[in-house]
């Protein structure tokens, strides 16, 4: 309820904030979009493609997925309650840090070795007066296409490592507006395509 609440004042502040999605979207292949809160929408997936070059390099990807996609566990930290010294009368906070995601990375191989499948996590900055760090997390298939290959991102959502005096609820949906910034996110998952596509031709 207090984050809800925190959220209303600071689109009363910042005036008529759209939710729109962000004209930024425009520049990535494929961008996929579900209704989210209100009229806002989420990300909710992203695919990329890459020419194969002449090169067959299916085999690859289960060992160029596995050097590059990580799921190490991602520590989020904000504030978990205030409370007011009954000797003192300064108000302190109590902050919390917990770590989520983590685990294995291949969830699936094709007996071919032309698809994959995989889940992990990447960081990006979203660039202010004092840039803010986050993570996105997503589920990977890269296949094996008609002179190509697809990488292509679902399941995407989105954590604020630090949310400072803001209860830190961990990863939830990538908001597709503006002030969400979602295209730096699907730049860091455009990054990770590529240099998965680049380990196949080295």
């Amino acid at each position: 309820m207090r984050i809800g609440l925190i959220i209303v004042l600071m689109l009363l502040v910042t005036g008529c904030a759209s939710v729109a999605p962000s004209r930024a979207l425009q520049q990535y292949e494929s961008v996929t979009l579900a209704p989210w809160v209100g009229d806002a929408k989420a990300v909710t997936g992203v695919s990329f493609t890459r020419s194969a070059q002449g090169r067959d390099s299916a085999s690859l990807i289960g060992i160029c997925v596995s050097q590059n996609v990580t799921n190490r566990s991602v520590t989020v930290t904000g504030q978990e309650s205030t409370y007011i010294g009954p000797y003192t009368g300064r108000v302190y906070s109590n902050v919390k840090s917990d770590s989520v995601s983590g685990g294995e990375v291949v969830l699936f191989a094709s007996e071919d070795g032309n698809s994959v499948v995989a889940q992990g996590s990447e960081s990006y900055q979203v660039p202010m007066l004092v840039p803010v760090e986050k993570s996105v997390r997503y589920t990977l298939t890269a296949t094996e296409i008609q002179n190509g290959f697809k990488y292509a991102f679902t399941n995407i959502e989105s954590a604020q490592l630090n949310t400072g005096v803001v209860a830190n609820q961990g990863y939830s949906k990538l908001g597709a507006h503006e002030g969400a910034s979602p295209e730096l996110a699907l730049a860091a998952l455009e990054s990770l395509a590529s240099d998965i596509d680049s380990c196949m031709y080295q």
